[in-house]
């Protein structure tokens, strides 16, 4: 099967928060996080479309916090691409936490290179 992710992912696993448009809060697990979403683990009543907060607690004083969008739900959780990373704290965690777990750390500096925040660069 072809793999068609632009961006490299880690699976690490955190706790995380999920906040709905509804004012919902879920505490799950945050894994295969990447500089553009992010996959929350368990059964997670959510459509695709729905915008959302994360927050992803890297420790008790870090976090890093986004706005985001349903983007899919298979049952055993749900995929939120990041529409926004909520201050450069956060930017800079996600990023740091990102390179050092890479498989191959030029490579994934490469990777970002091509994005804009969390836009990909385009040519024009």
């Amino acid at each position: 099967m072809e793999n068609r992710r632009e961006l490299s992912r880690i699976n690490l696993f955190f706790s995380a928060e999920l906040i709905l448009e509804s004012g919902k809060k879920i505490k799950s697990s945050a894994g295969a996080i990447n500089i553009k979403g992010v996959f929350f683990v368990g059964g997670i009543n959510a459509k695709i479309g729905d915008k959302c907060e994360v927050i992803i607690f890297l420790s008790e004083e870090i976090k890093i916090v986004a706005k985001g969008i349903i983007r899919r739900n298979s049952g055993d959780g749900v995929g939120v691409e990041f529409l926004e990373i909520i201050g450069q704290d956060s930017y800079i965690h996600l990023k740091g936490i990102m390179q050092q777990n890479a498989e191959d750390q030029h490579s994934f500096l490469k990777e970002l290179e091509g994005y804009v925040g969390i836009k990909k660069k385009t040519d024009n």
